[in-house]
């Protein structure tokens, strides 16, 4: 069977300088077209060494990123009825240039935390060049369409989307030569904080300052949340500036009765997406009581029962106290600890 026959070739190209990396990427897929072949139904893959052309291993994929300004790129060419396959070689010559920076990600705060946000592709073209006249730019959903110059976003100036990753192309106008260049728009839920309780302490001198354990109100904060955290802050432009944090696993000494403090809660995974609402601590007085003595009642019937009335002992544990008490029984500590 006849080999696939491909001579090799130099063509002038364009590709997106990295000056700061000290490369140039250069789209793959335009070359196929400018590659001179008579030959039909065959595949052409390109290889950054001829040993893995030969090996068939490293298939470069849309792009590649070249070191120097006339990389040699090694080809494999099959035939698709056959499988015989041939080797070539494609001297590309980087003649121009297009200097484009990757943007920064697009951090969305979602505030109905629904997941889906819409945002205007376009406020992230400063970053990519200081002068982009003379191009044409557009939006693409997939790396592949935007290289083939397909399907682009209708309105990038309103686009609906959940975390995902979108490509910018950018061709020079009256030139055949483009970048593509990634976009990622990330969407995390905003955190919202519940209208919290007060933590109060109870102590029988409400002068003194006493220790509060913060990390015991992190279950209220988050509230179910996930991949929330918790931070506490003495003010309010502290817990903003996430500065000055309060270890919440210590204790906290009151500085006034009450007072007030701020509780940050975050998104885990993206800290600018956060909420700040304050929190009063408090050391109140704790009930000051007399003690009950116990009950004690004859078993007339034997089978151990009898029927107390607890009434009668509040009283006497209220006989001291200098506050409205409101007094309870219950069968257990935890029980009494819970109310």
């Amino acid at each position: 069977l006849q080999l696939p026959e491909l001579e090799p070739q130099t063509v002038e190209y364009c590709g997106n300088t990295n000056a700061a990396e000290g490369f140039t990427t250069i789209q793959l897929n335009p070359l196929l077209a400018l590659i001179e072949n008579n030959s039909e139904d065959v595949t052409i893959e390109f290889y950054a060494t001829e040993a893995d052309a030969i090996a068939d291993e490293n298939v470069l994929g849309l792009s590649y990123n070249a070191t120097t300004n006339a990389p040699l790129l090694h080809i494999r060419i099959t035939d698709n009825r056959s499988q015989c396959y041939n080797f070539s070689t494609l001297q590309v010559n980087i003649s121009d240039g297009l200097e484009i920076a990757t943007p920064d990600p697009m951090i969305i705060c979602d505030q109905d935390q629904d997941g889906i946000t819409t945002v205007d592709l376009t406020s992230v073209l400063p970053q990519l060049s200081d002068d982009l006249s003379d191009t044409t730019i557009s939006y693409h959903v997939t790396y592949g369409n935007a290289v083939a110059n397909r399907f682009p976003i209708d309105d990038p100036e309103n686009y609906t989307t959940e975390t995902t990753e979108v490509f910018i192309r950018i061709a020079v106008d009256d030139l055949d030569c483009f970048a593509v260049i990634p976009l990622e728009i990330l969407v995390y839920n905003n955190p919202q904080i519940p209208e919290l309780t007060d933590y109060v302490n109870c102590e029988l001198d409400t002068n003194i300052t006493d220790g509060f354990f913060f990390v015991t109100k992190d279950a209220e904060v988050i509230n179910g949340q996930e991949n929330m955290q918790t931070l506490y802050f003495v003010t309010e432009d502290d817990a903003n500036n996430r500065t000055n944090e309060i270890d919440k696993n210590n204790s906290y000494l009151n500085t006034s009765n009450p007072q007030t403090v701020f509780v940050r809660l975050e998104h885990a995974l993206e800290t600018s997406c956060y909420d700040v609402a304050p929190m009063t601590i408090e050391v109140r007085l704790a009930p000051i009581f007399t003690a009950p003595t116990d009950i004690y009642r004859c078993d007339y019937n034997g089978n151990g029962l009898n029927t107390v009335d607890f009434n009668e002992k509040i009283d006497e544990i209220t006989s001291t106290a200098t506050q409205n008490l409101n007094v309870s029984f219950h069968l257990t500590p935890l029980n009494a600890s819970l109310g």
